[in-house]
């Protein structure tokens, strides 16, 4: 008998029994269940049970809080009920329609995820530390130690389709070697939108001047190809592998037994992935695009209301890697190949003359302290120039936007650094004393 059997066998019997239990998935602390009828859990017996912290209801799943040792219980439950894994059940899709649109979705988007929570933390702490360890320098980013930390913190986050397209692939009832090829061909080297745009001039360029303007590198058979960045995104590997469950699905029913073990793989791959390169990744590029420029819209009828939403669905949009607007930019650092992702550290800024920022820092040549991980997307420049917005601050270096303007207003002046380091009570930052001026300038005139 294990250390959590009684517990296990105490939750099991409180959340309705064996009968009543769809699925079960854990996170870090939780135990989530999936139950055929909530309404029969003891909710009062399994709150005051020792060995459980508290239970919630969210997202169709009953969740049981454990805390830290939640592995364990859950392995023992899974001995209590007599399995060796725990997966969604041919139940589980009847169960997804009685519980909503919403509600399911937010168990797709759980089910994915919560598999791979305890790798991605661990690769972002690693990756925190090791910028941490160069910023007090222990070591450079030209050393060896460097790279290896570097290569064990950001693989994770550069090869998430790979990973994504297993745990969506199980979600799905989808084979899961094929899910990890779907993924893996996102990531190939040759597929991505910076390599063929450092290879080489495209062929020519579809929906020019608007918002989905692409530039074509290659054709599949003739039709052309929009090529993107796949590595590191969200969005298309979950996409093309549900597409790829409803296809092995369907030629699992028509292909006779004898050879389905060799063409169903074959032709799911073939033609998910076929649709997925042409059709599936740019749609969801392009409604990444659309998200932006909707922002951006409710921005100029009001800021005040932009900022609401923009914070309000921040952590669903970041979640779902639509946040093109502001991206970290592969090529950001010279020399470093999908390096260091975090920009600390002294930057020169090129100030133009003319500008708000100019008038401030009264020199075209200043520096700035930077700490952040996220740079403005030059893609979008043109665009939102064309709006009126000024880009009055350039790293002259990497070309990256150091600080943008509104000139129209009395005084809307945004940098991408924190002025804030190099300001002393003596010494305001150009900035920050600019912007104190237009403050009393503006009160002033109301008296």
């Amino acid at each position: 008998m294990g250390k959590y059997t009684n517990l296990a066998k105490d939750i099991v019997t409180n959340v309705g029994g064996k009968e009543n239990i769809i699925s079960l998935k854990h996170c870090i602390t939780r135990l989530r269940f999936k139950l055929k009828d909530e309404s029969i859990a003891n909710d009062d017996i399994l709150n005051n049970m020792d060995g459980v912290v508290t239970v919630m209801k969210a997202g169709g799943q009953y969740q049981v809080v454990i805390g830290n040792h939640v592995t364990q219980v859950f392995d023992e439950i899974n001995q209590v009920l007599g399995i060796t894994e725990t997966t969604d059940s041919n139940s589980s899709e009847e169960a997804g329609e009685k519980q909503g649109i919403f509600n399911a979705f937010i168990d797709v988007i759980s089910g994915i995820f919560q598999p791979i929570l305890v790798a991605l933390s661990a690769a972002g702490v690693i990756k925190g530390f090791n910028t941490l360890f160069v910023s007090v320098h222990w070591y450079s980013q030209t050393s060896g130690t460097y790279n290896v930390l570097n290569a064990i913190g950001d693989s994770m986050f550069t090869f998430l389709p790979i990973l994504l397209g297993l745990t969506a692939a199980k979600k799905f009832n989808l084979n899961q070697y094929v899910g990890l090829i779907i993924g893996a061909s996102l990531c190939y080297p040759a597929i991505q939108l910076d390599t063929l745009s450092k290879a080489g001039k495209p062929l020519y360029t579809l929906f020019n001047g608007t918002l989905f303007q692409s530039e074509v590198y290659q054709t599949f058979l003739g039709v052309p190809l929009i090529s993107m960045n796949y590595t590191s995104t969200v969005i298309p590997v979950i996409l093309i592998c549900y597409f790829a469950s409803k296809i092995e699905k369907s030629l699992n029913k028509v292909i006779p037994d004898m050879v389905k073990f060799f063409f169903v793989p074959i032709i799911t791959l073939l033609v998910s992935l076929t649709l997925g390169f042409l059709v599936i990744g740019p749609l969801a590029t392009f409604g990444s695009n659309l998200v932006g420029s909707a922002i951006l819209a409710v921005r100029n009828f009001s800021p005040l209301v932009a900022g609401a939403l923009v914070a309000g669905f921040a952590a669903g949009y970041l979640m779902k890697g639509l946040r093109k607007l502001f991206d970290y930019l592969p090529d950001q650092y010279e020399g470093i190949e999908m390096g260091g992702t975090l920009r600390l550290g002294l930057y020169d800024c090129r100030v133009t003359e003319g500008t708000k920022a100019f008038e401030a820092y009264q020199s075209v040549n200043v520096k700035e302290r930077h700490r952040h991980r996220y740079e403005f997307n030059n893609q979008y420049k043109a665009i939102l120039e064309d709006a009126g917005l000024v880009f009055s601050g350039i790293n002259p270096q990497t070309g990256l936007v150091e600080i943008i303007e509104i000139p129209e207003h009395r005084w809307f002046v945004a940098g991408q650094f924190h002025p804030e380091f190099l300001s002393r009570p003596q010494r305001p930052q150009p900035l920050f004393r600019e912007f104190i001026n237009a403050a009393i300038t503006y009160s002033n005139e109301q008296k």
